[in-house]
Parts: structure tokens; C-alpha cells; sequence
């Protein structure tokens, strides 16, 4: 893994469900990215809408049990956000499974997968403090994802539960 912070991003919607949830959480994610810039003092990465352009790409989708095709993005570095209904481990490490094996056909250099549960119930909270009680542990987990991306460096996968804390097997 190349360890050089990426210039330009793109923030990349794969969904294809219809659901808003994911063009939330990579607004929250470009949020989240200006506002820790300007905590730092240093520049945030430009964010441009090519992907195939971008020294980095944030993929985010809601996962319905398939695969989710993705642009080819050969040699970049492509974070995922995927997004799951329910709490079930099982479902967790389903998703993690298929977004890691969906971004390795795209010939990009996989960086790293969040997997956001209960999502069924988090689209209607986004509106809401970004640190409430009811979205926290999804904010807290995109803010890990960020500092990832701005040091260039791997994500340890994860998942991010309003119950509690899931580990995923690679």
C-alpha cells in the first residue's frame, strides 16, 4: 500500500437501490474531510467528479445481497462505505465480502471497507446533530475513514453498529 496522501478524491455513488443513505454518508464524509482540514491548518484534497481522475475514490452504496458494479479505477486507492439493514454479523461479513471482491474487479488498489448496519433506520436520522445519539456511531466510524484517506493509508475495515462493536474476518 502506497503511503502518499491523496490530492484529488472523488466521492462515487454506486448505489442502485434508490436509497439516499449513501449520497448522505459521502456528504457527511466531505464534511467531515473540510472540517478536520481546517482543524489541522492543512488543505483538504480537492474533491473533482472523475473518478478515473482522482488520486483516491469513496465509494459508497447500499448493499442488497449482490454485487455492485463499480467504474474501473486501475491503481487508485478505493475506500468503500457499504451500507447493510439489520445488526447480524453474518450480514456484515457478507457485505465486507462482496464490497472487497467488487472493488478487486475494478484493478484499484482496495484500501479499505466500512460497513454501516442498520441502515434501515439511520437515513432518517441524518438530519440530526452529526454527533447525536442516534448517528454517532456512524459519524465516529466515517471520521476513522477520513483519517485513513488523509494519510493515504489503509482502513482496518470495519463495521459500524448502533448496538455494538462487530469484527470482520478477512
Amino acid at each position: 500500500m502506497r503511503s502518499l496522501a491523496p490530492r484529488t478524491i472523488a466521492l462515487y455513488n454506486a448505489d442502485k437501490t434508490g436509497s439516499a443513505l449513501p449520497g448522505l454518508l459521502l456528504e457527511d464524509f466531505s464534511d467531515a474531510l473540510t472540517a478536520y482540514s481546517k482543524l489541522g491548518g492543512t488543505k483538504a484534497p480537492q474533491i473533482i467528479d472523475d473518478p478515473s481522475a482522482a488520486d483516491a475514490t469513496v465509494s459508497a452504496w447500499y448493499w442488497n445481497g449482490q454485487a455492485t458494479p463499480l467504474p474501473s479505477l486501475s491503481g487508485r486507492l478505493d475506500y468503500a462505505i457499504v451500507c447493510c439493514d439489520g445488526t447480524d454479523v453474518d450480514t456484515a461479513q457478507l457485505a465486507y465480502s462482496f464490497s472487497e471482491n467488487d472493488i478487486a474487479l475494478t484493478g484499484s488498489l482496495w484500501a479499505g471497507t466500512l460497513v454501516i448496519m442498520g441502515a434501515e433506520k439511520l437515513a432518517e436520522h441524518m438530519g440530526r446533530p452529526r454527533m447525536g445519539r442516534s448517528r454517532r456511531y456512524a459519524s465516529e466510524a466515517i471520521d476513522d475513514l477520513v483519517l485513513a484517506l488523509r494519510c493515504g493509508s489503509e482502513y482496518p475495515s470495519a463495521v459500524a453498529s448502533p448496538r455494538r462493536p462487530i469484527r470482520l474476518e478477512r
